[in-house]
């Protein structure tokens, strides 16, 4: 009963991550028929190139920037519409609307939005401020990171809207009638009874998250394509220039540094939050 399972793992799996370190360490490119062994010489030519560290550099700070602040609307939000039963019925169709658009369509739409000069974002801007507003969003590196970082939040909050409501709806009644009674105020509830029993769940909203921002390409792909100049890379996007352009021994390699390196980081984000929260069962 297990053997399709099994067989599924293997070649989906298994045999593209085996076939993945034997193409990283071959000189294979796409141009020539020459497969000779090249040992590490991939991953040091990786290593040492300025755009791949500057990648790394930009899907860094993009992580750090955008996962908390979905998680912190994602949550706000949840925490406004849990007690009201109507409004969660209104929201929830809302919420769900980006989570079903594919994210390459989400990027090319973005992209007139924040066209210049007359992109929505710019002419809303205006508006607003009752004065002609040309920014051009994708032309200098620091208005096309909040270009980037802008559409991905807007796309993926809802994701952390709704997972964290489910949180939020399955703390039991009883849990919260007691911290109304032993907590004073909202925050102290909040953050003696409520964070604790949602942190579990938060944790894996946040590993997913986590992974899903590193690997950002969809929406460098529609609204910058890597422009200005070479300025937003990610990880990914350097992947798949590198890929494009024959060097498929190198573009492995990049792959599987990239992926030691996220697997790394979410062991290590998840044994913490684990640990956070044995602490804090402990105190309770």
């Amino acid at each position: 009963m297990v053997r399709p399972a099994i067989i599924f793992v293997l070649l989906f799996s298994i045999f593209p991550l085996i076939y993945s370190v034997w193409v990283s360490v071959h000189n294979f490119n796409a141009v020539s028929p020459n497969r000779s062994f090249v040992g590490l010489r991939n991953y040091t030519d990786v290593l040492t190139d300025p755009l791949f560290i500057q990648s790394a550099k930009f899907t860094l700070i993009f992580v750090l920037v955008v996962v908390p602040i979905q998680t912190m609307l994602g949550l706000g939000i949840a925490i406004l519409i849990e007690r009201d039963p109507r409004l969660r019925r209104l929201a929830l169709p809302v919420f769900m609307v980006p989570l079903v658009i594919l994210p390459i369509t989400v990027a090319f739409v973005w992209k007139q939005l924040w066209n210049a000069p007359y992109g929505v974002v710019n002419q809303f801007l205006s508006t607003i401020t009752g004065q002609a507003i040309d920014i051009d969003w994708v032309g200098s590196p620091g208005t096309a990171f909040i270009a980037i970082a802008v559409t991905e939040i807007w796309q993926w909050t809802p994701f952390m809207i709704l997972v964290l409501l489910a949180a939020l709806v399955g703390i039991p009644r009883e849990l919260r009638e007691a911290a109304e009674i032993d907590a004073s105020s909202a925050w102290l509830r909040f953050r003696s009874i409520i964070f604790p029993a949602i942190l579990p769940v938060l944790t894996v909203a946040l590993a997913i998250r986590i992974i899903d921002s590193a690997n950002l390409f969809s929406t460098i792909y529609g609204v910058t394509a890597g422009r200005p100049g070479n300025t937003t890379y990610s990880i990914v996007y350097y992947i798949q220039q590198l890929s494009s352009f024959g060097d498929q021994g190198r573009a492995s390699a990049a792959a599987l540094l990239f992926l030691v390196a996220l697997v790394v980081l979410v062991i290590l984000g998840t044994l913490r939050a684990i640990s956070r929260q044995s602490a804090i069962s402990e105190k309770s």
